[in-house]
């Protein structure tokens, strides 16, 4: 699991070195006698202070020094183009429109959502690329998007550098099969405090992925150190937000990733 460590290598990117220097540095080293913290991802952007997915969310994340940040993409087949979006169906000043089916211009003109371009806009400029593109497939979108996006991240030099999540293992096994250096992260659905079995987490390692991503109330401590035994990153997520109990907790419970909607208070703890 090679590329596990080479990931887990870059969750400290900061925005200051990166603008000042050629690669990312390592994360805070693990310590005798100390845990290592946790990443802080900033769930669609700094939620906190800005609306999901946004571009200003993004950018905020990038200035508040997170590890990384993940965004929701939703492919629309008639333009061969990613929006950030975490539903399909959006709604907008011009009205509403259906991700994956209606036309290009039909959603941008109804919804001015962003694109995953605009995204790798804002890697150019600054260098920063620690993204987690969880990509919310539909029937119609899982092989052709998985493919599409696993082309353009690797089309813009990312995919040694990137994670990609999603729920659905069809999605998956097609952007291994395309770009096999992404990281790729099976997310659980959210089953309240229902706990991850191992039988799930074998089956994680048996396809070859190689992250679990859970919410963290179905989380133990004895399921996060089997996974880790396993070889897997353990990333954990909180329903409906991720508050300042749940960074706490993630802290606790010892997760390598926690998906939160309070990225100063996990920063903060955490750096």
């Amino acid at each position: 699991m090679a590329n596990q460590k080479k990931k887990l290598s870059l969750i400290g990117l900061s925005f200051a070195v990166i603008a000042a220097t050629v690669g990312p540095v390592a994360y805070a080293q693990e310590k005798t006698g100390e845990t290592k913290p946790v990443a802080a991802v900033a769930h669609r952007g700094d939620k906190q202070y800005f609306p999901d997915n946004s571009i200003a969310g993004i950018e905020s994340a990038i200035k508040k020094n997170t590890d990384w940040i993940e965004i929701d993409l939703r492919y629309n087949l008639d333009g061969g183009t990613f929006f950030i979006a975490h539903d399909n169906t959006c709604s907008g000043s011009g009205g509403t429109a259906i991700i994956d089916t209606a036309s290009y211009e039909s959603v941008v003109t109804k919804c001015g959502l962003p694109e995953l371009s605009d995204v790798f806009d804002i890697i150019a400029e600054t260098g920063y690329t620690n993204f987690v593109y969880e990509f919310k497939d539909s029937p119609l979108t899982a092989r052709t998007g998985a493919q599409r996006l696993a082309e353009e991240i690797s089309e813009q030099g990312l995919a040694d550098k990137s994670w990609v999540s999603a729920f659905n293992e069809t999605s998956l096994n097609v952007i291994r099969a395309e770009a096999p250096s992404i990281s790729l992260m099976r997310v659980r659905a959210w089953t309240g405090e229902v706990p991850v079995t191992n039988a799930w987490i074998d089956a994680t390692v048996s396809q070859g992925f190689d992250a679990i991503n859970i919410n963290i109330d179905a989380l133990r401590p004895e399921s996060i150190e089997y996974a880790k035994s396993k070889g897997l990153v353990v990333s954990a997520w909180g329903w409906p937000d991720a508050l300042e109990d749940d960074n706490q907790k993630a802290i606790e419970l010892g997760v390598d990733m926690f998906m939160t909607d309070r990225l100063e208070d996990l920063v903060a703890l955490t750096h």
